[in-house]
């Protein structure tokens, strides 16, 4: 679109033809002018090819500018909990979390999950370092978690780079 023109453009093959015509009718010369007809019409071919394939380029990044997609956002979504568990060991619980997220790379993963009470403290938080591409669902633990007594049930959700926390969350019954 950076020329004004719209994103497509049809391409005939008219001079093809008129080459093939002349060549029927001029024997003297025909072959010569058969073979020069179609390098200029194969150059115009490529010419269009590679002017479309830039057109499209240039529609497809304007498109992406005006609609503010990216790479980073597009897919990957929120990530969400879908399923959890709490052991007591000692003093302290051991909580595991089983994530699901569309993990695209380095740029957008799920890369933590927290521990809240019912109320929305956060009791622990397990940061995970790295994306789980091939990996989905993946479980991951946190250990030491102290939970005050009395306590009941707790809650875990998962966050990611881009879009923090706010997917399905899990809530977890304590049993001692």
């Amino acid at each position: 679109m950076a020329d004004g023109k719209p994103c497509s453009r049809k391409f005939d093959l008219k001079n093809f033809s008129i080459g093939l015509e002349l060549a029927n009718t001029n024997h003297n010369s025909g072959t010569r002018m058969f073979k020069t007809t179609i390098h200029t019409t194969v150059q115009r071919i490529v010419q269009h090819i590679v002017h479309t394939a830039t057109r499209i380029i240039i529609c497809t990044a304007t498109i992406t500018a005006v609609l503010g997609f990216s790479s980073i956002n597009a897919m990957a979504g929120k990530a969400d909990v879908v399923a959890a568990t709490a052991h007591q060991s000692g003093g302290s619980w051991q909580v595991s979390a089983t994530i699901k997220h569309a993990d695209e790379g380095w740029k957008h993963y799920a890369n933590s999950f927290q521990v809240l009470s019912m109320d929305g403290k956060v009791l622990g938080t397990r940061i995970l370092h790295h994306p789980h591409v091939n990996e989905q669902p993946f479980t991951r633990s946190l250990s030491g978690v102290k939970i005050p007594n009395g306590t009941t049930k707790i809650r875990v959700r998962a966050g990611d780079l881009v879009h923090g926390y706010g997917g399905k969350e899990v809530v977890v019954e304590l049993t001692k």
